[in-house]
């Protein structure tokens, strides 16, 4: 059940809307009942809506949440929602395949050598000692 100050976020379909609240005030609940809503009534396609979250378990939540509210609706197609890390991730890719940056090595943080370099950087930082001779 939403409060009255989450249904008015929900409603909302003037341009951009900035909403203000405490930590656990239900603004990420009001984002997915306003997304599911805009979905439900055809006012914005599902490929059409980029929903971006600080971290990655807020991501998988919000999905999740997001995929409930939209169960049996349509096409059957979510809105995508991705971490920051994943969209510039995807971003990057992109860029890459099309031919508009030149191809790099992409590391994301659930590879080891990603994980090797940080404790490599943290352990010369804090004993003085070149990243190369860790």
């Amino acid at each position: 059940m939403l409060t009255d100050e989450q249904l008015a976020i929900t409603q909302h379909r003037q341009g951009h809307a900035l909403v203000r609240a405490v930590p656990g005030s239900g603004k990420s609940t009001a984002a997915r009942h306003l997304i599911a809503s805009h979905v439900r009534e055809g006012w914005t396609a599902p490929e059409h809506i980029l929903t971006v979250c600080f971290n990655v378990d807020a991501a998988r939540d919000f999905g999740v949440g997001l995929t409930g509210l939209l169960q049996g609706v349509g096409t059957g197609l979510i809105p995508l929602v991705v971490n920051l890390h994943a969209l510039v991730y995807r971003l990057l890719r992109g860029l890459v395949r099309q031919g508009l940056a030149p191809h790099r090595k992409l590391v994301d943080d659930s590879q080891e050598d990603f994980w090797r370099g940080l404790v490599s950087l943290a352990l010369s930082s804090a004993q003085g000692i070149a990243p190369g001779d860790i």
